[in-house]
C-alpha cells in the first residue's frame, strides 16, 4: 500500500459521507464484494456501480483509524 491510498480511501470515504448527508441518509454500507451504498428513506442506494474488494475496505477502514483502533 503506498501512502497515497489511506489519504484517497479517507476522501472517497468523506465523499460518500457527504453524498449521505446532501440525501439525508441514515446508513452508508461499506462491504466487501458489493458496490458503497446508503440508505435513504428507507431505500437502500448504490453510491458507486464499482463492488468493493477486501483490500479496498481495509483500506477505508484503516484511513480513519489509528492503530490502537485498529
Amino acid at each position: 500500500m503506498t501512502s497515497s491510498e489511506p489519504q484517497s480511501a479517507k476522501e472517497a470515504l468523506f465523499s460518500w459521507l457527504r453524498h449521505l448527508n446532501k440525501y439525508k441518509g441514515s446508513d452508508l454500507f461499506v462491504t466487501t464484494n458489493f458496490p458503497p451504498a446508503m440508505k435513504v428513506d428507507g431505500k437502500v442506494t448504490k453510491v458507486s456501480p464499482q463492488p468493493l474488494t477486501g483490500a479496498h475496505t481495509l483500506s477505508l477502514a484503516r484511513s480513519i483509524m489509528n492503530d490502537k483502533q485498529a
